[in-house]
């Protein structure tokens, strides 16, 4: 590491800014355009890396590789949700289950009397964000929303800080959630070009984004602490939604419950509807859209289906209806599940865009092929499909039969190179070489022990049940 960071001395302290959707580009923009002064003075005085992008835009898969230095093929998270067959539940992931060590668990590997502290915003800003602002006057009220969450974590972060702590991971959200829905009113976007009477206003959520990153820093280095930003993924301008179920079907692979099926899955899914908000004041986790009996998710005809998506917003993450799955006898015989693999690769990888003609998934392919594992035993999915930049999936069924569906009130999506900005003294500032996203854990664990953590990396593995995600 010391070729990429070089330094004098190992900091004693670290406070590393997660910040869900930072795209170089775009915040470069706004920084020499005087609207985040604060950053401007970070990009001058850090040590800067584009961070490659992997293709997966899963929030909880790319920032699993980020903290644990291992991909996905090791973490095992593929999206925010996983198909629990045991169960048959469709349930959010816990990363905490994942069989690879994170930060926190790398640097006490080589401190153990490091004390480590993970902030997060959670959801909140999610909420706030939820659809795009109608009129000028709700925009300047969702981005008061959302500096009050700011606030509160700058807060938060003050008194944390002001315990005894080795590294200090803020993770911010809300970053994400509102350029999901205004990033086309920022002005920061090239491809977008030109701005909106509504520009000004929409660039005040970066200007308080940037006052709380000048805070941070303040407190950073009052305790002498290194203050590094990162993001796994930038920002692009979203394009369109691709209907797994419609390219699934027009390959005869996928088919909607008609009749008596369909009238029980509506009853289940109402079922389901009315018993969750009493669920939830047990303690459960009940995430809509991620948290849900599979046969109340979707119209799926069981007797008929070959292979179904039930979750997923950023990849098509396709399973086979085999009788260990899903207890069907469609897929009954190994020649049957074969012919039915070979139609679910040849429906991704034919995939195009009626008017441009490009591919709508650029990697499409077999987790059994790839990685050379049985998916069912780790609860992944049998097949893959990475989306081209700009789109993202959907698993509902469309009634219109559109394999292409505009989402309006999405703005834009995760896509792109993500960023490392490292600042502290001894930390030689300027443009460092692009690295992938499994390189950020070992630099930074390395740049507080002052060696190297790969091997650390590569020999620690959590004790784990036959999958990572089923208990």
């Amino acid at each position: 590491m010391t070729a990429i960071l070089p330094r004098t001395t190992a900091p004693r302290q670290l406070m590393l800014l997660e910040w869900d959707g930072a795209t170089l580009e775009a915040l470069s923009m706004l920084a020499d355009g005087g609207v985040m002064p604060n950053l401007d003075a970070l990009l001058r005085s850090s040590a800067r890396m584009r961070l490659r992008w992997t293709g997966l835009g899963s929030p909880a898969s790319a920032w699993a590789t980020l903290r644990s230095g291992r991909g996905a093929e090791c973490h095992g998270i593929w999206d925010n949700s996983y198909l629990d067959h045991r169960r048959g539940w469709v349930r959010p992931v816990d990363p905490a289950a994942a069989p690879c060590p994170f930060l926190p668990e790398l640097l006490l590997a080589q401190d153990t009397e490091a004390h480590c502290v993970l902030l997060s915003d959670g959801a909140a800003g999610t909420r706030v964000w939820s659809r795009k602002p109608a009129s000028q006057e709700e925009l300047a009220d969702r981005i008061r929303q959302s500096r009050e969450i700011l606030d509160r974590m700058v807060e938060q972060v003050r008194r944390a800080a002001a315990s005894s702590w080795r590294l200090l991971e803020i993770r911010m959200c809300t970053a994400a959630a509102l350029q999901h829905r205004i990033w086309h009113l920022v002005g920061a976007d090239p491809e977008i070009g030109g701005t909106s009477p509504w520009t000004p206003t929409a660039q005040q959520a970066f200007r308080d984004l940037d006052r709380m990153l000048g805070e941070l820093a303040e407190i950073a280095d009052r305790q002498g602490a290194a203050f590094a930003l990162t993001s796994p993924y930038g920002f692009v301008r979203s394009r369109e939604k691709i209907t797994l179920a419609e390219l699934l079907r027009r390959r005869e692979l996928f088919e909607v419950a008609t009749g008596l099926a369909r009238m029980g899955h509506r009853a289940r899914r109402s079922i389901w509807r009315s018993v969750r908000p009493w669920i939830a004041r047990d303690g459960r986790r009940t995430t809509p859209g991620i948290y849900y009996p599979v046969r109340a998710l979707l119209p799926v005809d069981w007797r008929r289906s070959r292979a179904v998506a039930l979750h997923g917003d950023h990849a098509a993450l396709i399973y086979l209806n085999t009788p260990d799955r899903f207890g069907s006898r469609v897929l009954a015989t190994e020649r049957a599940r074969e012919q039915a693999l070979e139609d679910v690769l040849a429906a991704l990888r034919e995939a195009r865009h009626p008017v441009s003609g490009e591919p709508l998934l650029v990697d499409v392919f077999s987790t059994t092929v790839r990685y050379g594992c049985d998916p069912l035993e780790r609860a992944w999915p049998d097949v893959i499909g990475l989306p081209a930049p700009g789109f993202q999936t959907r698993h509902r069924p469309d009634h219109k039969r559109h394999v292409l569906r505009l989402d309006s009130s999405l703005a834009a999506t995760q896509g792109g190179d993500g960023l490392l900005l490292v600042h502290g003294a001894g930390i030689e500032p300027g443009e460092k070489p692009t690295a992938g996203l499994t390189d950020v854990a070992p630099l930074l664990t390395e740049l507080l022990v002052g060696e190297s953590a790969v091997p650390a990396i590569q020999r620690m593995r959590k004790p784990a049940h036959s999958s990572a995600l089923l208990g």
